[in-house]
Parts: structure tokens; sequence; C-alpha cells
């Protein structure tokens, strides 16, 4: 797992930023950064970025990458540790915003029992946090 040696926010995102340049980076490896970049926060809460910059090229262009990838059809894991990452990253720039709608008009009620209790509880409090900061994401 190339995500394993990575340590730190910079890390993270400059493996994330070559691969998306070499155009090698999947779903599963897009979603597996974002986690590492929420995890290395909770870890850190004085992180390689002193606050979370959503403007920051490099998380722009994964967030676009994962933007371009993602279908509501993903595998429910998937899903559930985007959503939990963004939040855990407080994460509301426009890019998620779109990326959340197009889920959404994907979306299919019935693909829900495809979910784990847990997977669906982590779904919610990321979209519960995003909400929170971002008055874009409310109704």
């Amino acid at each position: 797992d190339i995500w394993e040696a990575v340590a730190g926010v910079e890390q993270v995102l400059e493996q994330a930023h070559c691969r998306i340049n070499n155009a090698s980076l999947s779903l599963a490896e897009a979603v597996k950064a974002l986690l590492h970049l929420a995890r290395s926060a909770d870890r850190n809460v004085a992180c390689d970025m002193p606050e979370w910059q959503a403007s920051e090229p490099r998380f722009v262009e994964l967030i676009q990458a994962i933007r371009e990838l993602i279908r509501a059809t993903a595998e429910p894991s998937l899903l559930s540790q985007m959503f939990w990452s963004l939040g855990r990253l407080n994460a509301n720039s426009g890019d998620v915003a779109t990326m959340l709608e197009h889920l959404a008009a994907e979306f299919q009620p019935p693909a829900l029992v495809r979910f784990t209790s847990v997977q669906l509880s982590d779904t919610l409090l990321g979209l519960g946090r995003i909400a929170d900061k971002s008055s874009c994401c409310r109704p």
C-alpha cells in the first residue's frame, strides 16, 4: 500500500499530486489519500498545515480527481470513507458541493441497503460536518 509509506499532510498531498499527473490514481487510491489526510489531521491538531486550507492547489486537484472518478454506484466503503474524511477536514469548497450534488442526483435510495450501519453513520457524520460548515450544502 503506497499510502502506508507516506506520513503527514505534505507527503500525502505530494504523492496524490504525482499519481494524478501520471494518470495512475484510481478512485480507491484517491479516497485512501483523503482518508490519510483526515487521519493526519486527527493525529496532530497542529499538523503540517496550521489550519486546513481547501484552496491548497494539490487538495483542490485531489477533490477534482475524486469528483471525476466517483459514482453513486461506488462501493459503500469508499463513499463512507470519502464523506467521513471530507467532514473531518471541514472541506466545503464549490468542488465538494458539486460532487455532492452529482452524487445526490444519481443516488437511488435502495442502494442504502448495501451500507453497513457503521458506513451509514460515517456517511451521515461527514455530511453533517460539511453542511455545518457550508451554507451551500444546506437546504
